[in-house]
C-alpha cells in the first residue's frame, strides 16, 4: 500500500516531508507577518522577507548537522509564494 507507507514522498516522488513542514511554517510565518499589511501598505514587501529569513536561518542553523539544503530553502519560497497570493486575493 503505497499511500500508508512513511516514506512515500521521500522515495522518488522528489518532496519529503521536511519539505511540507518548511512550507507550511513559512506559510503560517508569512501570513501572521502579512496582518499588518492591511493598515501599512509598504509592510506587504517587508512581511516576505521576514518571513523567508527564518527558513534560510534554520538552514544555516542546520548547516553542521544534517547540512544546508537549497530544497528546503524552495520549499520556504513556495510556502511564501502561496501565502503572499492568497493574502493579495484576499485583500481584493
Amino acid at each position: 500500500m503505497l499511500l500508508g507507507r512513511s516514506d512515500y514522498c521521500s522515495k522518488g516522488c522528489g518532496m519529503r516531508q521536511d519539505h511540507v513542514k518548511h512550507a507550511v511554517v513559512s506559510f503560517a510565518l508569512t501570513l501572521i507577518f502579512l496582518i499588518p499589511a492591511q493598515w501599512v501598505e509598504w509592510w506587504f514587501f517587508v512581511a516576505p522577507f521576514i518571513a523567508f529569513s527564518f527558513g534560510v536561518w534554520k538552514e544555516w542553523y542546520d548547516r553542521g548537522t544534517t547540512g544546508f539544503d537549497l530544497t528546503d530553502i524552495l520549499a520556504d519560497a513556495v510556502g511564501v509564494s502561496i501565502a503572499l497570493a492568497l493574502f493579495s486575493i484576499g485583500m481584493n
